[in-house]
């Protein structure tokens, strides 16, 4: 994703679209392909560095000295900025932080437009100066360009780690038409620590803080009378005994088979932090040879003769530069096409090579680019092709005419990009779910008579989403003001409303700016309120002067921030800086009419937060009503934080960007985070990556969130990567997904890893864990080390991992302690695993907790042991497990593995010796340990450890009686009678010093079986009189059957329970008549209501002649035959859905009723009505 985005008056245009450059709209015809000034070498990841911003003239005698000013106590949003510079030459870098820094330049210049000398001022994302940069021209050299770019390295060009590097090029031109092209590094000091020939770029891919591969590619094209090729140099950092860069590979480009290819051909990938390089070519070269056209008008052009049978190829390679892959894909000649298609790569977006991002596995994925060229309109027309293992896989989307871009990501939506297309006479905006390719909304140049312009994105609304559109004509008023629109409207393209703009009498032009961070409704306010930044024309009052005006306005059109020049500067751009850091900002650039200096103002971001009051400190702590307030904590880490409501966390476009160190207090005050998702590939994740000393974190309640473990995660739980010496009270998760192929170190329900006396007491986590790959994982904390503590702590529901699994925790080191804790789960590893620990390695204590569920295993390690107990799956050292209850069934379903004793022949069955390992109360111990040594020991600290159920493998069920032994004496459910328990240690009250309480057969906790949380599914819906819908309330705390259902006017509409889940139920609601009724559902003391409203359909006008073919509905999809083309309409009568062919999905319209129209090729038509719930 880029760190900023900016937009300017003389850049403006109708959409953001993609090609060689991967933001730009398509040229005409050939002279797209034109490679006077093409890039050949193209570098793509999740960051994009930017490119300088430059002023139209130098100055033309003599140093202009940049000037800035700072205002270091300006650290909320008011209207003055808190930082500004002036300079003739400014621009954007990439820290070594992977924040933005900024830079000015002043020029002294040689014969007005040739380079004398410059300096380059560098600063920090914290506008602090970084260093001077000075250079000389020297008098026999001819230079026009000398400017920075790329990333701020350290030790990469040198070993001094003292200092920063910087990357500037420097452009010569000896004589005319002779260009040389160099690269230079210098050091903060303006030291020159290297020197290449040629263009460079860096990339970087960084799997995790140990392994970060940076390379310099270096690009020179050699142009020869025979021969013409591209090098391209690969460069790696300086060994011990080489402190400059070494060069590690070369690859060699022939220069005519990647004539005729748009973009770059060679390309160096980050793919989840494994670096690939790419060449791309035509096997053969494009054009065999040339013809000479004489057109109408008697100009001479030159048409190239394509080479028949010929195949575009990309060549993959591994960081060691061994090819791993090869694509050959025949380039074809569409039907109306002049000549067989062009072809390209990394054109379509940032992320042409994926793995498995479009099948689903580990395999490389291509996105590839083929251009039509059609002749009667000189245009390329494009599609976009998916390519794996050699294959075909996917059209993304064809017939496309000269735009495409991204949508915003949504959470729990799929990714969205919008094509524009021309078919026939028909212009429309298509949109295409990636990756599943499937076409969805089909927006016309029209909606119900209103024309709209290509500035098009989406936001999310509830469970779904609607696009927001810049109307292409604005309104006007009684005052003769210009009232600019923006329409909202459902995807089913439904007018949802208006936001309006009122620009005043003068205005002449509107572009809003609608990419994610601008969408996103907390980059300017961190209310749940969407504002919107645009830039405008207005005229001056009594004058034919145009103003560049940006304005940023809240969702009622009114204007919070405004921004114009004056007589002397000119605004003349603006950008969001590091929207994703703990510092975003915004900026505003003016120009100086007369002397061509910028003058750029820096604002910080948000304008306002924490809505509801606090001052950060413990009395008064900052009130958090928002997701956008949630993030503000990362500005202050060590403040305090309370919640004032129940916050959604998918209202914000992005997953969770995890808070790197979080030191100060956060109390939720019993409030919810739902629909929390984290998705980082950073490291540490979670709410917050760790926490310091001191820390508090209490009373929350989080349901339904997503933790997703990348390769790169390390530790990982909703609340914390890891912590320190932290108090965790009263925090529990419910409807918890945390999934991911990674093998990490360490992932909790709450946190990964908890150090240094960390207490976790009075929580739960209820959800699914499923980490087949990983080891150490549990269903409150991952690893617990050196007095960290699990007290009255509960888990429940389905766990698996590889090994070192336990259904509280994975792993304790170190006198870690659990007590109290029970668990009611599914838990399932190959081996080393427990119902409460999986393994313990140092003296940690376990006492008075319960195991309730099933234990599965299906494989020992390498060593020969299953390591599976109901209490813990293994103990390092004798440890103290006393007082447990082990109600869980353990089940061993590996297969028998015979093997021959070397010394004897004898047959040993590897999987019965394993076998030993696997205990009611504890699998491994020390006398397994000694055993395996060829010794014997005795278990020690075992007592008063009870288990109700046998361990079953292979049939056989063996019963216990002695309770001081690793497979605890056998009592029955029964006569675990609540004196029994108090008798062996468990303490039975309200509070945490008594946390147990009798519920059924066993106790639960305190906490348990108490009505949490509360919701319906939908809190409003419209439903057509004598139809139904069905809506889920959702408990979590408590059994579902504890909700009451009521209607407030059961004359409109009946609400019925008739069906019961886990924790949920699904409510039938009939409409009886129009009107309003409210569904109340109430569960303890919570409630939660969603608003019926009874309307009537239009649909009921919309007719066929009964001839056309039969219409079906399965599984998400309208089939119909033999039909050239199916409509759908909403109960309003208009048009939601249309498409050409047999097959129409539906996963993307909305609920409510619908009629399918469809038309067979001889316009025979057939009607259907559906409802989708």
């Amino acid at each position: 994703m880029r760190k900023f985005t900016l937009f300017a008056l003389s850049l403006l245009m109708a959409g953001t679209a993609v090609d060689a450059n991967a933001q730009s709209k398509a040229a005409n015809g050939l002279r797209r392909f034109n490679n006077a000034k093409r890039n050949f070498v193209a570098v793509h990841s999740e960051r994009q560095a930017a490119k300088s911003a430059t002023a139209a003239k130098f100055e033309k005698a003599g140093f202009g000295p940049s000037s800035v000013s700072y205002s270091p106590t300006q650290t909320g949003a008011g209207d003055e900025p808190i930082f500004n510079m002036k300079s003739h030459q400014f621009g954007y870098i990439e820290g070594p932080d992977k924040t933005t820094w900024t830079y000015t330049q002043s020029i002294a210049t040689r014969n007005d437009w040739y380079y004398d000398k410059t300096e380059i001022v560098v600063y920090d994302n914290t506008h602090k100066e970084r260093g001077r940069i000075n250079i000389q021209v020297p008098q026999d050299k001819v230079v026009n360009v000398i400017e920075p770019f790329g990333q701020i390295t350290t030790k990469f060009f040198d070993k001094n780690d003292k200092t920063l590097e910087i990357p500037i090029y420097y452009h010569e031109v000896p004589s005319p038409g002779v260009t040389i092209d160099s690269t230079f590094a210098y050091n903060m000091n303006s030291e020159k620590v290297a020197a290449f020939k040629g263009v460079a770029q860096m990339t970087e891919s960084v799997k995790n803080s140990w392994d970060v591969y940076q390379r310099l590619l270096l690009t020179n094209n050699y142009i020869g009378e025979d021969t013409s090729y591209i090098q391209v140099d690969i460069y790696k950092p300086g060994g011990w005994n080489n402190t400059t860069p070494e060069l590690e590979h070369t690859f060699t480009i022939d220069f005519e088979k990647v004539s005729y290819s748009d973009g770059p051909a060679f390309h160096a990938y980050d793919v989840e932090g494994t670096p690939y390089y790419l060449y791309t070519h035509y096997e053969k070269p494009w054009a065999s040879g040339y013809d000479f056209d004489f057109d109408s008008d008697s100009n001479i052009g030159l048409d190239p003769i394509p080479t028949e049978n010929n195949f575009y190829v990309i060549e993959t390679f591994d960081r060691n530069f061994n090819r791993i892959d090869s694509l050959a894909i025949p380039l074809t000649k569409a039907p109306d096409a002049l000549w067989p298609a062009f072809a390209s790569f990394g054109t379509f977006s940032y992320n042409d090579l994926t793995k498995g991002y479009f099948t689903g596995d580990d395999k490389l994925n291509y996105t590839v680019t083929l251009y039509d060229y059609i002749k009667s309109d000189d245009s390329n027309r494009f599609r976009f092709e998916v390519y794996s293992e050699g294959k075909h896989v996917n059209t993304i989307c064809d017939y496309v005419t000269d735009t495409w871009f991204p949508l915003s990501s949504i959470n729990g939506q799929s990714d969205q990009y919008a094509f524009i297309q021309t078919i026939g006479s028909d212009q429309f905006i298509q949109m295409v779910d990636i990756p599943s390719c499937e076409k969805k909304t089909r927006i016309p140049s029209s909606i119900e008579g209103n024309k709209i312009s290509a500035d098009i994105n989406r936001a999310p609304v509830g469970d779904s989403y609607q696009y927001v559109i810049k109307m292409a004509y604005a309104e006007g008023d009684a005052d003769k003001n210009v009232i600019a629109l923006l329409g909202w409207y459902t995807t089913d393209l439904k007018l949802d409303h208006f936001t309006k703009f009122n620009l005043g009498p003068n205005a002449q032009y509107f572009t809003p700016l609608l990419n994610d961070d601008a969408m996103n409704p907390y980059t300017f306010d961190t209310d749940d309120e969407h504002e919107y930044c645009f830039i405008a024309k207005i005229k001056r009052d009594n004058s034919t002067v145009l103003d560049n005006v940006v304005v940023v306005a809240k969702e009622n059109g009114e204007f919070i921030r405004k921004y114009s020049g004056d007589d002397e500067y000119k605004m003349m751009t603006s950008a969001i800086l590091d929207n994703n850091t703990s510092r975003p900002e915004f900026i505003v650039g003016y120009m100086n009419n007369n002397t061509g200096e910028y003058s750029i103002d820096f604002y910080p971001l948000p304008f306002n937060k924490f809505a509801k009051g606090g001052d950060g400190t413990e009395n008064n702590p900052y009130l958090i009503s928002t997701a956008g307030d949630m993030k503000q904590i990362e500005k202050a880490p060590k403040a305090a934080y309370k919640l004032a409501a129940d916050i959604d966390m998918s209202n914000s476009l992005q997953t969770w960007k995890p808070i790197d160190t979080f030191g100060g207090i956060l109390d939720g005050d019993g409030h919810k985070l739902m629909n929390l998702t984290i998705d980082d590939n950073n490291g540490k994740a979670g709410l917050f990556r760790q926490t310091e000393e001191g820390t508090q974190i209490k009373n929350i309640i989080i349901t339904d969130p997503t933790l997703v473990v990348n390769p790169q995660t390390t530790y990982a739980g909703f609340v914390a990567g890891a912590t320190t010496k932290t108090s965790i009270t009263d925090i529990h998760v419910y409807g918890a997904r945390i999934e991911g192929n990674g093998s990490t170190d360490a992932i909790g329900g709450l946190i990964g890893q908890g150090t240094t006396y960390t207490a976790i007491a009075s929580s739960s986590f209820n959800g699914v864990i499923n980490l087949p790959e990983t080891s150490v994982a549990g269903g409150i904390v991952g690893n617990m080390r050196t007095g960290t503590t699990a007290d009255h702590c509960a888990a429940t529901g389905t766990f698996t991992a590889a090994n070192t699994l336990g259904g509280i925790v994975g792993e304790t080191e170190r006198d870690a302690n659990v007590t109290n804790c029970r668990v009611d789960a599914a838990i399932k590893a190959q081996n080393t695993v427990g119902g409460i620990v999986g393994v313990d390695n140092n003296k940690g204590l376990i006492t008075n907790c319960i195991a309730n569920g099933t234990i599965d295993a299906d494989a020992p390690t390498r060593w020969g042991k299953f390591a599976v107990g109901g209490i813990a799956g293994e103990l390092v050292e004798a440890t103290d497990v006393t007082g447990n209850i082990m109600n869980a069934e353990i089940n061993v379903t590996a297969e028998p593995n015979v093997t021959t004793d070397p010394d004897t022949g004898a047959e040993i069955d590897l999987t019965a010796k394993a076998m030993k390992s696997v205990h009611r109360i504890a699998g491994y111990t020390i006398v397994n340990a000694a055993e395996d040594a060829g010794g014997k020991a005795e278990d020690k600290g075992f007592a008063k450890n009870y288990a109700t159920t046998a361990v079953k493998w292979n049939d056989a069920a063996v019963e216990y009686t002695d309770d001081t032994t690793s497979e605890g004496a056998t009592k029955s459910v029964a006569d675990l009678t609540t004196d029994f328990l108090k008798g062996i240690g468990f303490a039975y009250g309200n509070t945490a010093a008594e946390p147990w309480k009798e519920a059924g057969k066993l106790p639960v906790l305190y906490f348990e079986n108490i009505p949490m949380s509360l919701t319906l599914s939908q809190s409003a819906v419209n439903v057509v009189e004598n139809e139904s819908i069905r809506i889920v309330a959702t408990l979590y705390g408590a059994d579902p059957s504890m909700i009451d259902v009521v209607s407030s006017d059961n004359s409109v509409a009946e609400a019925e329970i008739v069906e019961e889940g886990d924790n949920s139920i699904t409510i039938e609601v009939k409409c009886k008549k129009t009107g309003t009724a409210t569904i109340t559902a109430t569960a303890g003391t919570l409630t939660a209501t969603c608003l019926i409203n009874g309307v009537t359909t239009a649909i009921d006008g919309i007719t066929a002649d009964g001839n056309g073919p039969a219409i079906t509905f399965r599984d998400g999809n309208i089939v119909a035959d033999g039909a050239s083309r199916i409509s759908v309409y909403n109960i309003n009568g208009q048009l939601a859905a249309d498409n050409a062919g047999s097959t129409m999905s539906t996963s993307g319209m909305s609920k409510g009723v619908y009629v399918i129209v469809a038309t067979d090729t001889a316009g025979h038509t057939a009607t259907s009505k559906i409802v989708l719930k």
